[in-house]
């Protein structure tokens, strides 16, 4: 079939996990989404979609295991704020972590504010680099909301370990994403 901006390409556009068992092409079927771009880079694939209605959405495919595997911590940025949309997206793959009861202690910060980066910077150690980023996410845990569910093991190993999961999968959508510095 062909959309407004031409044929749906397959080739860029399948995502096969196992045979018959899920691929975007047949999800963009039935939503009647059309490919009109793909990039690839060295771990993602980049794919643009429209519908027949001017609709579009866009799609970032990365291997998990090229993920672990690629992710790097940095410590130089760019200029470039990250948007709003993106912020959430990240965030909200944060808080998919699993964690002790399902009880989610995590707070998260959004810090765009240029002195309380640089406050935070100083109370990391002294770790500059923290406000050069055009956002900081601090992450925190609710000790509170831990020992209500497990008592003193969930204040000393379950809120750690609960915050440590849901950064490990804000690190990964962070490379996922085309955000300055990842």
């Amino acid at each position: 079939r062909g959309g407004p901006l031409g044929p749906l390409r397959r080739d860029k556009c399948v995502l096969q996990r196992s045979p018959g068992e899920f691929s975007a092409s047949s999800i963009l079927d039935k939503l009647e989404y059309y490919c009109y771009s793909s990039s690839e880079s060295f771990d993602r694939l980049r794919i643009n979609f429209a519908s027949r209605e001017g609709r579009r959405a866009e799609v970032v495919v990365v291997d998990l295991y090229e993920a672990i595997r690629g992710r790097r911590s940095v410590r130089r940025y760019t200029d470039e704020d990250v948007p709003d949309e993106i912020l959430k997206k990240i965030l909200e793959a944060a808080c998919q972590a699993p964690s002790a009861g399902n009880l989610q202690p995590w707070l998260f910060y959004v810090i765009r504010n240029e002195d309380l980066k640089k406050e935070i910077a100083w109370d990391a150690g002294g770790q500059s680099f923290v406000a050069e980023a055009s956002v900081v996410v601090v992450v925190c845990a609710d000790l509170t909301v831990s020992g209500r569910g497990y008592g003193q093991r969930g204040v000393n190993l379950y809120a750690v370990q609960d915050t440590a999961a849901a950064v490990q999968n804000l690190l990964l959508a962070v490379h996922a994403e085309p955000v300055a510095g990842s």
